[in-house]
C-alpha cells in the first residue's frame, strides 16, 4: 500500500491536559526511527495525519537510519520523506550519523 492509503489509527484512552510547551526539543532516532522522525517533522499528510512536529523540534539526530531510496515496500516511507527537502528554512538542524545502506537513486 502507498503511504496515503495507510489506515487511520486513533489511540485508545485519554491523557490529562498538559501545559503549553515553553521550548523546543531535540529528537534522536535510531534506524527506522530516523526517517519516522522526518515524517513527524513534515507538514504534509502522512498516513492520514499531518504532524507538523517542526514547531516543537530544534534539532534531529539520526543514528544508522536508512535515508536512501531502495526497492521494496519497507522503503515506501523513506521514499515519502525523501520527496521533501529538509533545509535551513524548516527551522530544524539535522545530523545523520552512520546512515548507510542501499545506494539508492540520485536522492540518496
Amino acid at each position: 500500500a502507498e503511504v496515503d492509503e495507510y489506515p487511520l489509527w486513533n489511540p485508545k484512552g485519554s491523557f490529562s491536559s498538559a501545559p503549553e510547551p515553553t521550548g523546543k526539543v531535540a529528537l534522536i532516532g535510531h534506524s527506522a526511527g530516523g526517517w519516522i522522525c522526518r515524517a513527524y517533522l513534515s507538514e504534509r499528510n502522512y498516513g492520514g495525519k499531518s504532524y507538523g512536529g517542526n514547531r516543537f523540534v530544534h534539532s534531529l539526530i539520526t543514528l544508522g537510519s536508512p535515508h536512501g531510496n531502495a526497492p521494496g515496500p519497507a522503503f515506501k516511507g523513506v521514499k515519502w520523506v525523501n520527496s521533501e527537502i529538509m533545509d535551513a528554512g524548516s527551522g530544524v538542524r539535522a545530523l545523520a550519523v552512520a546512515g548507510t545502506g542501499y545506494k539508492g537513486d540520485s536522492s540518496g
